[in-house]
């Protein structure tokens, strides 16, 4: 508003002006497209003025944002008003309190990096083949189920798989998140939905664990119910890969709807709210230091990582055989940044595959003439 009104200022003086120049040909002895130019040559240059003032906001504001950052984490040092590191590693764990509450239905591991403005997921294959103590190969699921029976704790069954995780990627968990079903629909709620392109129509019925899919293709905003068919269905070819690939978009689209202006006014409600449904051993000050780290949220890019290994028969069990040493090499790439190195060079091959395709493709027709 105060640029359009001092525009407005700018066309007045220009016009006083113009007046005033001697010589000038009065408004009434000018002909329709006198007049029409000189309007023309006015608001092109109030344009170029406005733009030359909103890049300037814009940098300036860039500027001040990185400025500011850098002095908080000096202040930090003394009083932890933002993290005191730069990158942190979670782990999400989703259970089934419905129908057994000691198995995890979902493993994903979060890599938020601050400076990078990044977060990348990687989704942890519930039926990943691990030794265990006393129990020798399992799938890592079971991990908290065995911890539970034996403690009866939660705390300490959540430790365990924590321990589990970070021996088989060389990651340091930092933080966890543990969240039942029922906990999810009631966080999904609370953002007001989230926004999914349903790939495809979903439909399943499991009387056992009540389960009962309807979802119909198609963009759409899904309530907390419908979310949690969509991140649960995978009686499809792709099996759990496929439901795997469908809970890291769900994380993305939730990113994006938190993003969202109207959401970050609702956030602080919707954080306080959503504690409520989840074991997590976050801090609620970390929490909210953590977003007050990121003070530009559109910027924020999150990428999805997939554990290299493939599904065999062991025993006639079906268990997700991981490359144990590519899948340490692409968590310490994450950790490092390295990744995004890696992802720009192999964008950069693709793009200039396609280029000689396309080059390829000319020439061919060049002959058929």
């Amino acid at each position: 508003m105060l640029i359009i009104n001092f525009s407005y200022d700018i066309i007045i003086a220009m016009e006083e002006l113009d007046n005033n120049r001697q010589g000038a040909m009065p408004a009434k002895y000018r002909s329709k497209a006198q007049e029409l130019t000189l309007i023309t040559v006015r608001f092109a240059l109030v344009f170029a003025i406005i733009f030359f003032m909103a890049a300037t906001f814009v940098y300036g504001r860039s500027y001040f944002v990185k400025s500011a950052y850098k002095v908080a984490k000096s202040v930090s040092r003394v009083v932890p008003i933002i993290p005191v590191k730069d990158k942190y590693t979670f782990l999400l764990l989703g259970t089934d309190m419905l129908i057994d509450v000691n198995r995890t239905d979902s493993i994903i591991m979060v890599f938020v990096s601050v400076p990078d403005l990044r977060i990348d997921l990687l989704s942890i294959p519930r039926d990943l083949r691990v030794k265990t103590d006393g129990h020798g190969f399992q799938k890592i699921n079971a991990v908290y189920t065995f911890e539970y029976i034996k403690t009866k704790s939660d705390t300490e069954s959540i430790k365990k798989i924590s321990r589990e995780v970070a021996a088989l990627t060389g990651a340091v968990i930092d933080y966890f998140v543990k969240v039942d079903l029922s906990g999810f629909e009631k966080i999904v709620d609370l953002f007001g939905g989230v926004e999914i392109d349903v790939e495809k129509n979903m439909t399943y019925d499991d009387n056992k664990q009540n389960l009962h899919i309807r979802l119909k293709k198609g963009l759409q905003t899904l309530n907390g119910r419908q979310a949690l068919q969509y991140c649960r269905f995978r009686h499809d070819r792709l099996g759990d890969i496929g439901r795997m690939r469908r809970q890291q978009t769900f994380i993305k689209a939730m990113v994006a709807k938190a993003k969202e202006g109207k959401t970050l006014i609702r956030l602080p409600d919707i954080i306080s709210g959503a504690m409520r449904f989840v074991s997590t051993d976050i801090d609620i000050k970390l929490l909210l230091a953590l977003i007050g780290a990121f003070p530009e949220p559109s910027k924020i890019t999150v990428h999805s990582q997939t554990v290299p290994g493939d599904y065999e028969y062991i025993n006639s069990i079906c268990y997700f055989k991981s490359v144990d040493d590519k899948l340490k090499k692409l968590v310490s790439d994450i950790c490092s940044g390295e990744i995004i190195k890696i992802e720009a060079e192999k964008q950069k091959a693709e793009l200039e595959k396609e280029k000689e395709k396309e080059k390829n493709k000319d020439k061919g027709n060049g002959k058929a003439k």
